[in-house]
């Protein structure tokens, strides 16, 4: 039988994926650019009734893309090789001034750890 989901925003965290891999610009010029375009996305999604938002990244990764801007947003951070070694990342220190949320380890599969 079909399942029914929730079309409403605020039903679901959104995470933004700021990754090197994907299509942001580059430069001084281009970081100014991608930190208005993830403004632009958390103010329309708040618009539309989301409050639970995210930035999965890298400290490297957010540096070179939005230039170390301090958005206040929860991490999603990946790169363990353990699940030890997300629990450490959960004490990390956040590159966007909000909280370490969420790590991600990779074994056979990827799998996360919620940071308490």
């Amino acid at each position: 039988p079909p399942v029914s989901v929730s079309g409403a925003a605020s039903s679901y965290p959104w995470w933004f994926d700021v990754e090197t891999a994907n299509s942001w610009q580059t430069g001084t010029i281009g970081q100014a650019m991608n930190v208005a375009d993830l403004q632009g996305m958390v103010a329309g999604l708040q618009a539309v009734g989301a409050t639970t938002m995210g930035v999965y990244s890298t400290s490297s990764q957010w540096g070179s893309i939005t230039g170390g801007w301090q958005a206040g947003l929860p991490v999603w951070i990946p790169g363990a090789k353990t699940l030890s070694g997300a629990k450490s990342n959960c004490k990390l220190s956040s590159f966007t001034g909000g909280k370490v949320t969420l790590t991600q380890w990779s074994g056979r599969i990827d799998s996360d750890y919620a940071c308490s």
